[in-house]
């Protein structure tokens, strides 16, 4: 197929993460691919971005940046994202077939308004789920439903974001699941050359023994920090074999995860600060059990990582992964992170049992399902499926 036979795509979004560029390499071998990024670097966010990657067009929207800041979940505070200020320009020099926006806000916007203008169809990528929804105002549900009316087909992460936008009036029918994964089979070989030269390295290098818990991500209180440490105090005073706590992160919580190990002296406990994302197989393969407690998450990467990692996992109700990907008692458990004595003692069973690993067949089948190759199907039959119900003509 020649470049001008195929479909000519636009996909806006925030800011590069490490685990979309395979899709996105994917996808462009698929199509003629745009990506269109609001900015290379997320307030926040310590990736590194290498745009040698790179194997898709893709340029950087002048934005208008926003200092201030959204509170929720307590003294949980999120950067208002940027508003793109040149996207419509953007995907006209362009020209696409097709645009894939994500996310409902003024990035969306502005790519209804191209889409409108130019009799494009219009796909929304979303993630949101009814957890993460509920405290929306009622402004911008309508701003949501407006977008969702204006997208020929949505795309949602799994059967949590699904919900939020069927609730939000999209058909199912014109929804396309699970458009979300990693380099699934890059990952199992990294982590488990890892288990066989960084393991037993990086255990002696921070005196980790026994079972080792493991947590990736910030060290905050939307992530579950306080709840886990309220769980690990519990276990403290259990009779139980051997095990230690590995917090691979950072974040405003790293001071009380230190006093928290200053005050119990026989359980060894590691933080290491932000890692990048290169240096996150050899901490996945000094682990034995991960957790991931967050009261809110759309999804949640890391679980995957850990599955395909082979670890067994006690993890949120509130991450939208977790019933998609916890489907085995092998795999792991699903939790309320807020019970902290339920929390508690599925970690205390897991310790309990020793260190295990999820078995090979049961991973199998997860790192075929979220891998790009895999995802990419999924889009581009979504794609196909969105220009031929407008009646856009290719040619």
């Amino acid at each position: 197929m020649t470049n001008a036979d195929r479909l000519s795509v636009a996909l806006l979004t925030n800011a590069p993460a490490p685990y979309r560029t395979p899709f996105f390499n994917e996808l462009a071998m698929r199509c003629r691919l745009l990506v269109i990024f609001d900015t290379l670097r997320n307030p926040g966010r310590e990736w590194e971005v290498d745009t040698t990657e790179f194997r898709f067009q893709w340029t950087v929207t002048r934005a208008l940046p926003f200092t201030g800041r959204l509170v929720g979940h307590g003294r949980i505070q999120r950067w208002i994202p940027n508003i793109p200020l040149n996207a419509v320009s953007a995907i006209n020099r362009f020209g696409p077939d097709v645009v894939v926006s994500s996310e409902l806000g003024a990035r969306t916007a502005s790519a209804a308004v191209f889409c409108y203008r130019r009799r494009r169809p219009l796909i929304v990528w979303w993630e949101g789920t009814p957890h993460s929804e509920r405290s929306v105002s009622h402004r911008k549900i309508r701003l949501r439903q407006t977008l969702l009316r204006r997208a020929t087909r949505a795309w949602s992460n799994g059967e949590e974001s699904q919900k939020s936008l069927t609730a939000y009036g999209v058909p199912e029918s014109q929804i396309d699941l699970d458009i979300i994964g990693m380099n699934t089979a890059r990952w199992r070989k990294e982590v488990e050359d890892a288990r066989c030269s960084h393991r037993a390295v990086i255990r002696e290098r921070f005196g980790l023994r026994g079972v080792v818990i493991l947590f990736v991500g910030g060290l905050t209180e939307r992530k579950g920090i306080r709840e886990v440490m309220s769980a690990l105090s519990l276990l403290a005073q259990e009779d139980l074999p051997e095990w230690s706590v590995l917090f691979v992160g950072s974040g405003e919580l790293s001071e009380e995860i230190e006093g928290w190990a200053r005050a119990h002296p026989a359980v060894p406990v590691a933080l290491t600060g932000f890692v990048q994302p290169a240096q996150l197989p050899g901490y996945f393969a000094a682990g034995d059990l991960f957790v991931m407690p967050s009261l809110e998450d759309v999804w949640g990467m890391v679980c995957l990582e850990a599955l395909v990692a082979g670890l067994p996992q006690v993890t949120s109700e509130f991450a939208g992964a977790a019933n998609a990907l916890v489907t085995s008692t092998e795999i792991g458990s699903v939790v309320n992170p807020q019970d902290i004595r339920s929390l508690a003692e599925h970690l205390a069973h897991r310790i309990r049992l020793g260190i295990a690993r999820v078995p090979d067949e049961m991973r199998e089948g997860m790192i075929i399902k979220w891998s790009p190759a895999a995802m990419t199907d999924r889009a581009m039959t979504s794609i196909r499926s969105s220009v031929a119900t407008s009646g856009v003509s290719c040619e």
